[in-house]
């Protein structure tokens, strides 16, 4: 979802599967997850151009606490109790998280993009297995210009000298996100913050500020699902680009579909959990705008771990 800005931009991960990467867009995400979770992700863009962006993610997630538990507490008083009878101080989660996005063009090293961060949410329960979670996020943002890299026809050419150009930028995120096991739907605003040092560099490119999205689980039968969402990402000129996607769940196990942008991409998605422990992703995306027929498409993998998931859960966002 959505490239990077250049020079001036709270970075957001390029990616097809962007709910794998949620807490990235909206720190309220972090902890949605009932185990500590791992998402790894690799994407090489425009496979055929020489020297075309190449994209690390990484976000990981943890439960600082668990929601108490409606079925030991009954066990121990012998009597069964209703969710809604214990306290909500009990039932409060806790959500720490870290994500990292490494942005390269290849062997040529010219550009570099890296942004960091820390993550943290509080999931206050509603009624009837509702939560309301609040989340914000400390971010530090490196990029860096290689000029000796850039080959002039030239060499003698003045245009351009041979030392080094880097900017860095400390941006604060927040937002909300109103779930249950059926649905969520969610807003984050990306500069409650934002300072920017560009040293020598003359500001270019935009910021993101805005995200929202949304997404419903239908079952089609007691084993398959059927999973729309949208995510709305908004810059600092009130532009908007829209990733919508649809996937099919079969056991909660196995799953594809695609996703398609408007801004002129569209990809194929498969997905398999392995086990309690591992799952696994892939996704091809060719160009249906202006650069179709320019590239041979992008090849993105993520790769998920369920650590700490002693009841054997499968990854809640979609």
């Amino acid at each position: 979802m959505l490239t990077a800005g250049i020079l001036e931009a709270q970075m957001l991960p390029n990616s097809s599967q962007s709910f794998q990467l949620a807490p990235s867009f909206n720190p309220a995400f972090t902890g949605v997850e009932p185990f500590t979770s791992v998402k790894i992700g690799y994407r090489s863009q425009w496979a055929s151009f020489p020297g075309a962006p190449q994209f690390l993610n990484l976000v990981a997630t943890h439960r600082v606490n668990q929601p108490a538990d409606v079925m030991h507490n009954a066990l121990r008083s012998g009597a069964p109790i209703a969710v809604d009878e214990i306290p909500r101080s009990k039932r409060i989660v806790h959500g720490v998280g870290a994500n990292l996005v490494h942005i390269s063009n290849g062997a040529q090293g010219i550009i570099e993009n890296m942004e960091a961060g820390l993550g943290y949410a509080l999931h206050y329960p509603l009624n009837s297995g509702y939560f309301l979670a609040l989340g914000v996020g400390l971010n530090y943002g490196t990029m860096r210009i290689r000029w000796d890299k850039v080959q002039l026809r030239d060499p003698e050419d003045q245009f351009i000298d041979n030392t080094n150009s880097n900017f860095r930028n400390i941006n604060v995120r927040t937002g909300l996100l109103l779930y249950s096991p059926r649905f969520y739907v969610h807003a984050g605003y990306l500069q409650l913050y934002s300072n920017t040092e560009t040293g020598q560099l003359t500001r270019v490119g935009y910021r993101y500020k805005v995200t929202a999205g949304a997404g419903v689980r239908f079952a089609l039968s007691p084993l398959v699902e059927l999973r729309p969402a949208v995510l709305a990402v908004m810059d600092e000129f009130d532009n908007i680009d829209m990733d919508y996607s649809l996937k099919m769940y079969y056991e909660d196990r196995a799953w594809g579909g695609f996703s398609y942008r408007d801004n002129g991409f569209a990809a194929i998605i498969l997905g398999f959990e392995f086990n309690a422990l591992v799952g696994v992703s892939y996704s091809y995306e060719i160009s249906t705008g202006g650069l179709q027929g320019f590239n041979s498409g992008s090849n993105e993998v993520v790769v998920g771990l369920k650590l700490a998931n002693y009841k054997k859960l499968n990854p809640y966002t979609w």
